[in-house]
């Protein structure tokens, strides 16, 4: 029906060297070198909960978004992230494991910030609102 009347998709069909697609999601690849990182990192930051991301089926192509904010969050610009307990204090403060709270990260329950603390990166959190009950 599309094809027939002209309708064009939200998503291209031919994904080989796209950017970003018209819902915002761009590949991991491309949000990987917007980043600085390694895409096989930025995979595990997927995993963690840590960006947004489509993928239809295993070992199917991931997208990711990647806007303004995320870039500034991931990056280390964004002036949040420096205010925010890191992600050690958080474990401690919460008696979490490491695994139970990137699991929080991935049900929104903190949003994580990446900042520079010397020579290494460090996460940081910010606990997100909850539902209105």
């Amino acid at each position: 029906m599309r094809k027939q009347h002209g309708i064009p998709t939200l998503c291209p069909l031919q994904t080989q060297g796209a950017v970003q697609r018209a819902d915002g999601l761009m590949p991991a690849r491309t949000a990987a070198q917007r980043l600085g990182v390694s895409p096989s990192l930025l995979h595990v930051w997927v995993r963690h909960g840590v960006l947004d991301f489509d993928q239809h089926q295993t070992a199917s192509r991931v997208w990711v978004r990647l806007n303004e904010d995320d870039l500034a969050r991931l990056d280390g610009t964004s002036p949040i992230g420096y205010r925010l307990p890191r992600f050690a204090q958080v474990m401690a403060d919460e008696h979490l494991s490491r695994d139970a709270l990137w699991a929080k990260v991935r049900d929104r329950d903190y949003q994580a910030f990446r900042v520079p603390h010397g020579q290494v990166w460090e996460w940081h959190l910010r606990r997100l609102p909850g539902p209105a009950v």
